[in-house]
């Protein structure tokens, strides 16, 4: 594979071209994601980040995350290598998971038996009320940097009107 290659996969995880992937949330969920790391043995996976990039524009796309700035929250944070044995080796790379169980809590309190979570979708963190992006960073330890956007579509919840 491509050293540092990044794939995002899921069902309902699209490849949009050069924008990267899109997947619709329905509101009240969160966009759990899986990514698969492929790289041949030259290259070993030092971190990989997961955040909301709430400045993003097409016309001067900047997908670095910048720490403490309000505009990048970050989600998921994880050193790993490629060759770890704890993590599902599925082709050519190994499989990570971006969910409630391993992204950053918000909190070590529970809430109604459960963590509150990074990853959860806020109304503050969507465009036009529709969508926001997450992307993924990776980062080898020669220090190149690969990233991979993911634009996360909520769609309303619908209710039955009887």
């Amino acid at each position: 594979g491509v050293p540092g290659a990044t794939n995002l996969t899921n069902a309902v995880i699209l490849e949009n071209g050069s924008s990267g992937y899109t997947t619709t949330v329905v509101e009240g969920g969160y966009p759990e994601f899986s990514y698969l790391l492929r790289s041949d043995n030259s290259v070993e996976i030092e971190n990989v980040k997961a955040y909301y990039d709430l400045d993003y524009d097409e016309t001067n796309p900047d997908d670095e995350y910048h720490e403490g700035d309000g505009k990048h929250i970050l989600i998921y944070d994880r050193d790993a290598n490629t060759t770890d044995s704890t993590l599902p080796y599925v082709g050519s790379g190994f499989l990570s998971y971006v969910d409630r169980n391993t992204c950053i809590f918000a909190s070590d309190m529970e809430v109604n038996g459960a963590k509150p979570s990074m990853l959860e979708l806020k109304d503050s963190y969507l465009y036009n009320n529709e969508y926001t992006y997450i992307v993924l960073k990776v980062t080898d330890k020669n220090g190149n940097v690969y990233f991979q956007r993911l634009k996360v579509i909520l769609k309303p919840k619908l209710h039955e009107l009887t």
